[in-house]
């Protein structure tokens, strides 16, 4: 299984398909807008903040991942979760 990790930092719930994640994710054959409309969700408590992501895509199922950075509570765990 090979997966590629795209990093990025987007505005809280306003992440579009534009530069940064479009054009890394457009040769990945990957629906573009299910995984911003995803990260939109995941993120638009933390609207007007900048928050630091990551999208894990692995080529060969085409399924996707999202890490947020964003400290959770006070132990500061990064949680990886399916989308």
């Amino acid at each position: 299984m090979s997966k590629v990790t795209i990093p990025a930092i987007v505005e809280g719930g306003k992440a579009n398909a534009g530069p940064p994640l479009g054009p890394a994710l457009g040769p990945l054959g990957v629906n573009i807008g299910g995984i911003i409309d995803e990260i939109n969700k995941k993120t638009k408590d933390f609207a007007g903040l900048k928050i630091p992501i990551k999208v894990i895509v692995d080529k060969a199922s085409k399924k996707f991942y999202r890490r947020a950075s964003q400290k959770r509570g006070w132990r500061g765990k990064r949680q990886e979760r399916r989308c």
